[in-house]
Parts: C-alpha cells; structure tokens; sequence
C-alpha cells in the first residue's frame, strides 16, 4: 500500500514538473512581446494582400509624351530610411504592379498583388538597443519604365510619383504611406515621431506590429496610423508647390497680373537674368488691355510667346483645353 502511495506522488511530481517546463517557454513569450505596447490597428482584416491607390499630379508636365511606358513598383526604403538615398534599388528590393486606368487623363489607378513573403532589405526601427530581425518598408513609386523591362532601374528610380515627401532644403522625410512587413511579432516601428523632429532615429516612440503586412502613414503633425484591411491603399501624394499656375478660369488681363505675380514670386532666374517683374508687367500692359477688350485669346497667346521673358528651360507659357 505504501509503495501505491509513494508511486503516486512521484508520479504527481514529474506531471507537475512537466507541467512548470512546458509554462517556461510561454511565459517567456509573453514577456518578450510585452517589451513595447502593441500598436492601435485600424481595419484588422490580417493585413493586405493587394495594394491598390491613386496616382496623378496637377503638374502641367505630367503628360504622356513625358511619361511613356509608366510603371508600378512597390520600392525598398532600406537605402533611403538608411541616409543614403542615391543607392540603387536591386530587383529583390521591388514589388511590381499594374496600371488598372490609364495615368492620363488620369488619375490612374493601379493595384499589385503582394507575394507571402518580400525579399528586400530589413531594418531595426524599434529602438529597444538590441538586434532585431527587423521589418522591410516599402514605398510606391510610379515612373517611366524608359528601358522597358518592367522593373525600375538606377535613372528610373530617381523621379517619378511617390507616395512620401521630404523638405526640400535637407532632404529628411516629413510625411508618407508605406508598406511594412514584419517577419513575426516581435518586430517594433515607430509610432510617432521623437522630440529632434525627424523620423526614424532613436527618440522616436514604437510599438509592436503584428506579422505580417501594414500599411503605416506618417502624418505631418508626428503621428502614425497602422491599418491592416485586406486591401491596403497608397495614393501617391506631392507638395502644394509641384501644381502648375492654372489661369484657365481667368480673363485676359487678370490671368496676365496673376501670371506676373507668380513669376515675381517663383521665378527662380529673376536675379541672375536681372529682371524688373513690375517693369516688365508696365510694358505689356497696353498690349494686354487691347487684347483683353477684345477677347482676342490668340493675340494674347502669341505676346506672351515673342515676351521671351515667360518661356526658358524652367518654365513655360501653354494651352489646354484650348485655355491658357
């Protein structure tokens, strides 16, 4: 009888020993992934499997004999989120799309089907001190493919329409949309940006990604939202300043003073050319009035091109529509 006894709590000390064992591995689970607070999904539909978006500009030189053989890619951020943006971009590193509208007269539409597993470049944004698997980031980008062979090539990658923005004068990025993939759960990403005033360096506040995809907008105030909809969508997006001076909706004499305010203000040759923008505006004035008297477009048309002052290298007097 006591051997039954003593068999039993044997027996009952090695379930409950097997049992402690097998809690270790998931305790520690659980601690890692509690290192950084999760991050607030939106749309949790598992993440995207397809992007789709937008795509245009209101550029007058956004047009088909400047853009000829347009393409979709998703491109790794590696290089650029890594301070050097004049890095071209491998194949491994791009996720191709389609143009499902036509750029023009646009906007486009586009959508890319994104395979289980990327293969660009990874980076540890999580900030925690320690080496990390780290997440892949993707931007989109439409240019012309000059080269016609789908994927985008070192002069193709540098213009083009994109889906983030950065300041003019030092090159940081200041807002976007991208796609993050996060191998597992353990990966973090910033969630805002830090007290320096830049994105992704070492102050920045992150959060923990679920795997797998996200599409992550870096908001200008400093803010991120991740959202995870099964449709993920990026629209390409440019600064206020690309648009091209629209005077369509103007008459003769108002679209010219406009006209001269705008060169006066953004022209960027006025100070080498020595140009008087007001001088300029009193000696075509009388020209103009006559014109504008009469409604007589054509004749406005052909001053502004014999001026010589409006049409250079960096800028250009033109129609659409059969408007100025």
């Amino acid at each position: 009888m006591q051997t039954c006894r003593l068999s039993i709590v044997v027996i009952a000390t090695l379930l409950l020993a097997l049992f402690t064992l097998s809690l270790q591995p998931a305790l520690a689970q659980t601690s890692d992934n509690t290192e950084l607070p999760p991050a607030t999904i939106v749309n949790d539909e598992g993440g995207p499997t397809v992007i789709t978006g937008t795509a245009g500009s209101a550029n007058f030189a956004f047009m088909p004999d400047l853009w000829p053989n347009p393409s979709i890619v998703l491109l790794d951020m590696t290089n650029v989120l890594s301070g050097r943006p004049e890095v071209f971009v491998p194949k491994d590193g791009q996720i191709l799309g389609l143009l499902t509208e036509s750029l023009f007269p646009g906007p486009g539409q586009f959508r890319l089907n994104l395979p289980f597993t990327p293969t660009g470049a990874t980076l540890d944004v999580d900030n925690d001190g320690e080496e990390d698997a780290g997440v892949q980031i993707f931007a989109l980008q439409v240019a012309s493919n000059l080269f016609n062979d789908s994927y985008l090539e070192q002069l193709e990658q540098a213009t083009g329409l994109g889906t983030y923005l950065t300041d003019v004068a030092t090159g940081a990025l200041t807002q976007g949309t991208f796609l993050v993939y996060a191998p597992d759960a353990e990966q973090g990403f910033p969630a805002a940006i830090g007290a320096d005033g830049l994105w992704f360096t070492e102050d920045d506040p992150t959060v923990a990604l679920p795997a797998g995809y996200t599409v992550a907008t870096l908001t200008p105030d400093g803010m991120v939202t991740f959202d995870r909809s099964a449709e993920g969508v990026m629209n390409t997006i440019e600064r206020a300043e690309v648009a091209s001076p629209d005077f369509s909706d103007q008459g003769i004499l108002e679209s010219f003073n406009s006209l001269i305010d705008v060169l006066a203000k953004r022209y960027a040759w006025t100070d080498l050319r020595g140009l008087d923008w007001e001088q300029i505006r009193q000696a075509y004035l009388p020209e103009v009035e006559a014109a504008d008297a009469k409604d007589d477009m054509p004749a406005y048309f052909v001053l502004l091109q014999c001026a010589g002052y409006f049409d250079s290298g960096c800028a250009c007097i033109g129609c659409r529509r059969g408007e100025l």
